[in-house]
């Protein structure tokens, strides 16, 4: 009759265990915070949040705005009028050591196929706004 006791009591603190751990699980899966969309472009266009890169190859330029693609995906920035437009350079010097050269070049020398890296930032209505442009070797 005691060991009877004694295994009741053992399932009993087995089956609290298992529920507690389950317990645990589902409200600390569930209690994680998450961003709305408006939560996340405030964040994003928040004056701590400088810049965000964006990178990607060269589909289409119509005007300012540019369209973008990587892994898939498409982009389009609209770049400010002043916008900084560099590309990258790599000397071809011979037995040397290439360190890549920083040109300034006009948004019309950006041409489609081109592989970028844009500056941009995130405005409080969702929009991106490109702020530099570097065109990579």
């Amino acid at each position: 009759m005691e060991n009877k006791k004694i295994v009741v009591h053992v399932i009993g603190i087995i089956v609290l265990l298992v529920v507690g751990f389950y317990a645990g699980t589902f409200f600390q899966s569930h209690s994680k915070t998450q961003l709305t969309k408006n939560q996340a472009v405030n964040t994003l266009s928040s004056k701590t949040v400088s810049s965000i890169t964006a990178f990607g190859k060269v589909e289409s330029i119509n005007g300012k705005n540019i369209t973008i693609s990587n892994l898939g995906a498409n982009l389009v920035i609209s770049m400010t009028d002043n916008a900084r437009i560099y590309s990258l350079i790599v000397p071809t010097e011979v037995n040397s050591i290439a360190t890549p050269v920083q040109q300034d070049i006009s948004f019309s020398d950006v041409k489609v196929g081109n592989n970028i890296n844009v500056i941009l930032k995130l405005l409080s209505d969702g929009q991106m706004q490109g702020q530099s442009l570097v065109v990579l070797p």
